[in-house]
């Protein structure tokens, strides 16, 4: 029984990394094996917490090497388990909402604040339940976001657009 379980808690770091191409150049992310990590965490919803916790160590891993092109697939596949295991979402909340703030919050890259609005989006939209406690602080983020001049000019003005159409969303679910 000791080594079944082993085996599992491995096999969810396994399927993560065959997710991520083997090319830095290569910002796609192995869709087959997508769907393999999503028939396994919607099968054993109690590793979400697992998984959500290696994708922010992986995400803080390639953050710092600067290898944005990770970063944009790992937050690619946080959105893709949002969605197919929604139902579990409060087990998945935490690493979700920590990655979206880190995102948020970082001024190496602006078009990672854009895809982290886009995943407040679309955490907003399938946590309805507990919007209102968690997503809240996020607000403040959000307003900065949409103030921000420090952004290259053509990127400030989607980094705005993003911003508002969380706040929206966020207005809309009720936080």
């Amino acid at each position: 029984m000791f080594c079944g379980q082993v085996l599992t808690r491995r096999r969810y770091k396994r399927l993560i990394k065959a997710v991520f191409a083997r090319d830095v150049e290569c910002s796609d992310l192995n869709d087959d094996e997508m769907e393999r990590l999503t028939v396994y965490a919607l099968t054993n919803p109690a590793m979400l917490p697992k998984i959500g916790l290696y994708l922010e160590r992986r995400v803080g891993k390639k953050f710092a090497r600067r290898e944005f092109q990770y970063v944009h697939v790992a937050v690619h596949m946080c959105n893709q388990l949002i969605q197919a295991c929604h139902l579990d979402l409060r087990l998945f909340a935490g690493s979700a909402v920590r990655l979206i703030k880190f995102l948020l919050r970082q001024i190496e890259s602006p078009d990672l604040k854009v895809i982290g609005c886009d995943m407040l989006i679309k955490f907003a939209s399938h946590n309805q339940d507990e919007a209102s406690q968690t997503l809240t602080p996020f607000i403040d983020d959000l307003v900065r976001l949409c103030h921000d001049s420090q952004s290259q000019p053509d990127l400030r003005q989607s980094v705005r657009e993003a911003g508002l159409r969380a706040i929206v969303t966020l207005v809309q679910v009720g936080a």
